[in-house]
């Protein structure tokens, strides 16, 4: 999107807007993925969409609430942010807690396979962040195919878990 939004000469409003969608899908996701882990570790919902809806309005919120430069464009094609760094500790903190939940979860319920889920989340993670922030085509590569291995695996072992037919 952001790619057709430069080459037809739009407004930069339109790039800020692109770049906190995307932004607001990280979010998103790294919420979903939290609450995957609690969920893991035996933290029962009443309500799957109250959590749900507070993962949505929590990534709203913070997406589109983050300074983003419409003077300066990543290789990425999204804007630069100006909180950078506060930005990417969320990310960071909420990843390692997530994978942390999925390892909590294998002694908790003295289980291997939360052990082979943290291994596939954390291999999603960094095979989604290798992607996301480099635009090189051997790392992307190798990401690419880290990302679909932890993929595979992560799928794999909640179906284990979980006996989905």
């Amino acid at each position: 999107a952001q790619f057709v939004v430069l080459a037809q000469n739009a407004p930069p409003y339109y790039e800020v807007v692109v770049t906190r969608a995307v932004y607001f899908g990280r979010f998103f996701g790294v919420f979903c993925l939290f609450t995957a882990g609690l969920y893991a570790t035996g933290i029962d919902y009443q309500r799957f969409e109250v959590v749900l809806g507070i993962s949505l309005l929590l990534a709203f919120t913070l997406a589109f609430s983050i300074p983003v430069s419409s003077e300066s464009i990543l290789p990425t094609l999204l804007n630069r942010l100006g909180s950078r760094s506060q930005v990417f500790a969320v990310f960071f903190v909420l990843e390692v807690f997530s994978v942390l939940n999925f390892t909590l979860a294998a002694f908790l319920k003295r289980n291997k396979d939360y052990l082979w889920m943290a291994l596939g989340l954390l291999m999603v993670i960094v095979g989604k962040d290798v992607l996301f922030f480099l635009v090189s085509p051997i790392p992307d590569a190798v990401a690419a195919l880290v990302l679909v291995g932890g993929t595979i695996l992560f799928g794999h072992r909640t179906h284990i878990v979980y006996l989905w037919s």
